[in-house]
């Protein structure tokens, strides 16, 4: 609505100006109202701000949650032409001497007649037909129509869905090689995908019938290359025969180790494994560092400078001291679920030390100790560990619920190998729910709450027994399912409060919309006024006027 300017000019009272220093006071209610909107606001950036820096302390910690991904390998040859080594967490460190008596390789056929070119000449004269060959026991035949060209050919056999294995790769691959010669130098050759002598092929001639003679018969095609397997010893072992496998590509002869042959070897090449410590390192520095921006962010949010008389944004919010507190019992205290035999039990037995500002040091010096003591020890501060006494119960997994420690197990089974659902299984004590008939689930609402446990049958009909699981909690774990809990984007802590910002935020909104409609309608009833008072003060003056010229 355009608002009407009264021009004072008969009174000589600037009506606007008086109109607008009532409308401050009668609007300050509505700048009290804006102003703890704005602090709403505040606050809720500050808890989004928070939680942006909780979600990257969660994924620094399931990187860690792990021993696999914690405890890194690496592994060196002492000749890497003869071949390359990597290594796994699970490889164990040490070193061996390793012979490679042979490489595998796959088997090759060159089609001994060449042609002018690859995409214009005819591959042979008359009606299409067939070319088929034998692979790893099978006959694979392909239609080739008249007037293909070498190009075509091999289009025809890589693509053949025949022609495939189970992940769409081909079986044999087709290719050309070009010899130099002045006349026909361009030849066909096929190669099988597995270098491998149980999957070596052949042509079969009782099913190519291409050109009009034995063009592309066996007797055309030069084998090349035989078909054979890697040969490799370990340590001496096997003394007269060698170890064989169908690639170079060695992963199941040491355990976590990966060997890339690459040339033979008359004497034996070193392979050594060792702990990974730099990159070990740099995993917790990364979490520590993570872990830190979350107490920095708390921090500035409820810090109070009695100088400047500066507050913190959320000082008198007590729900991020909740957060703050939950994360801090996690570094302070000992591990749950540890094996009392353990060689550390908390952070800082490894020389990571809480500060008065709740931020982590990393006492470089005396982690590196401490991985060189026991490196294994060391992951299960951070990484989830597990034990059980018998071989029929095993820890399947666990929610952000369940908590680390030992807890006993009961189950009873049928002869079907079924648990029996109307006997007494418990886990820790509390009744458990049988879920697919061989899972216990953790009872709700209890330490255990989430924990499933896996039974096997241990045959011999049916039964029960008791057995003790253990379930190691390290601060990656921890972490982790407190910040899933923290975060859940239901119930959790930061939705709650936010959400609730957010509704006075709401709130607010409307209370000054609806104050906004008042005060304009306050301002349309001043100036009614005031333009009247302005009226009659102009209607006086020409009326005294006229009198004066009477």
């Amino acid at each position: 609505m355009a608002s009407t300017t009264i021009s004072g000019l008969s009174s000589g009272i600037d009506w606007q100006s008086t109109i607008d220093l009532i409308m401050q006071v009668e609007s300050q209610p509505v700048t009290r109202l804006q102003e703890r909107k704005l602090a709403y606001q505040q606050k809720n950036a500050a808890w989004n701000a928070l939680q942006t820096k909780l979600t990257t302390l969660q994924a620094s910690s399931q990187k860690i949650d792990t021993d696999t991904e914690l405890l890194k390998k690496t592994a060196s040859s002492s000749d890497t032409d003869v071949f390359t080594a990597t290594a796994e967490a699970g490889a164990i460190s040490g070193s061996h001497s390793i012979i490679v008596n042979q490489l595998a390789q796959a088997e090759i056929y060159v089609h001994a007649d060449g042609w002018a070119d690859v995409n214009s000449t005819e591959i042979y004269s008359g009606a299409g037909g067939q070319f088929a060959f034998n692979y790893d026991g099978d006959t694979i035949i392909l239609d080739v129509p008249s007037g293909s060209t070498l190009l075509d050919l091999v289009q025809i056999i890589n693509n053949s869905e025949d022609n495939q294995d189970a992940d769409g790769n081909a079986l044999v691959i087709a290719s050309t090689i070009d010899d130099g010669g002045a006349t026909d130098p361009i030849h066909l050759v096929l190669t099988a995908a597995d270098p491998a002598s149980a999957n070596s092929f052949s042509i079969d001639d009782a099913n190519t019938n291409l050109g009009t003679g034995s063009e592309f018969d066996d007797a055309s095609w030069t084998r090349t290359q035989d078909a054979q397997e890697s040969e490799i010893r370990v340590d001496g072992f096997p003394p007269s025969s060698w170890i064989t496998r169908e690639s170079n590509n060695v992963d199941d002869v040491l355990e976590g180790v990966t060997l890339t042959l690459k040339d033979t070897s008359a004497t034996g090449v070193k392979v050594s494994v060792a702990d990974n410590y730099t990159a070990i390192k740099s995993r917790i520095a990364d979490w520590v560092s993570a872990y830190n921006d979350v107490m920095a962010e708390i921090k500035k949010d409820i810090s109070y400078d009695a100088e400047t008389e500066t507050r913190g944004i959320l000082l008198d919010d007590s729900q991020v001291r909740v957060v703050r507190s939950r994360l801090t019992d996690v570094v302070i205290n000992e591990i749950p679920g540890l094996v009392s035999t353990a060689t550390y039990k908390s952070l800082g037995d490894i020389g990571i030390d809480i500060g008065n500002n709740g931020t982590l040091t990393i006492d470089e010096s005396e982690l590196q100790d401490a991985l060189e003591e026991d490196a294994e020890a060391v992951a299960n501060l951070f990484a989830k560990s597990t034990s059980s006494t018998t071989s029929s119960l095993e820890l399947l997994a666990y929610t952000e619920e369940s908590e680390g420690g030992s807890y006993e197990v009961e189950v009873s089974w049928l002869s079907s190998g079924s648990i029996d659902k109307t006997a007494s299984n418990t886990i820790g004590g509390y009744a458990a729910t049988v879920e697919n008939e061989t899972v216990l689930v953790g009872k709700a609402g209890t330490e255990v709450e989430g924990i499933r446990i896996q039974f096997t049958y241990p045959g011999g009909g049916a039964g029960s027994t008791t057995g003790t699981i253990r379930f190691g909690a390290g601060v990656g774990v921890q972490v982790d399912g407190k910040v899933e809990v923290l975060t859940d984007s239901i119930d959790g802590l930061i939705t709650n409060v936010t959400d609730s910002y957010q509704s006075q935020i709401d709130s607010l909104n409307d209370s000054i919309d609806s104050y906004e409609i008042r005060l304009e309608q306050k301002r349309e009833s001043l100036v009614r006024q005031f333009l009247a008072m302005e009226t009659a003060v102009s209607q006086a003056r020409s009326q005294s006027s006229w009198a004066g010229a009477v």
